[in-house]
């Protein structure tokens, strides 16, 4: 099989090659049961912007186990895609909503603990508070989701950042989100009752 080459080529040329690759992995993944290693031969071709850009397809965007499956197959076959860490994050915000829409609310909070664990300085929480121009504000369910994950990952302060973004953009985390971090304040004395308090948080 061959696989597309994008040396001394004109930056036309390559980019008409990417699009390229993009359409043959967009095919594959759309069949009736995509196989991954169809995707080994071009493994070395995958850069994190073309994974991105793959995920951000309109093609698959009804097909959120199969996108989840093909960030967990680039981890780990496509070394440029999380050394650093960072390289994956536009990735991992493009493909969280597709999660979110289906209700695969756990995939998602795995992703974000897993990202949080090697995300030494905090590039996640940076986007989830500041996005930048190219990407839209952060959803409720993104936000709830990483308030439990940041939480999850004993890092409380950081969650009580996004808890307060919530507040800002009017929006409410859930009964169990809104327990877990007040109870993780709680125990490690973090609790403002002045800021923090069950009327803030909870529905009535």
């Amino acid at each position: 099989m061959e696989t597309p080459s994008t040396s001394h080529q004109g930056p036309i040329q390559e980019e008409n090659l990417e699009q390229q690759l993009i359409q043959t992995i967009t095919t594959i993944l759309n069949a009736t049961k995509p196989s991954l290693s169809a995707l080994a031969p071009y493994a070395a071709h995958l850069s994190p912007s073309l994974i991105s850009s793959i995920f951000a397809s309109k093609a698959l965007s009804s097909h959120p186990s199969v996108l989840l499956n093909v960030f967990k197959w680039a981890q780990k076959h496509v070394p440029s895609f999380s050394s650093p860490p960072n390289n994956s994050l536009s990735s991992l915000l493009t493909l969280l909503p597709s999660l979110f829409r289906h209700y695969m609310f756990s995939d998602a909070k795995s992703l974000l603990i897993s990202f949080i664990s090697s995300d030494r300085q905090h590039e996640l929480h940076k986007l989830i508070l500041h996005p930048t121009r190219d990407l839209p504000e952060p959803s409720k369910e993104l936000l709830d989701t990483s308030i439990g994950a940041y939480v999850q990952m004993d890092q409380p302060h950081l969650a009580t950042q996004i808890f307060n973004k919530m507040k800002r953009l009017n929006y409410r985390p859930n009964l169990l989100t809104c327990n877990t971090l007040m109870n993780s304040l709680v125990s490690l004395s973090f609790m403002d009752k002045r800021v923090y308090t069950s009327s803030d948080c909870c529905l009535a």
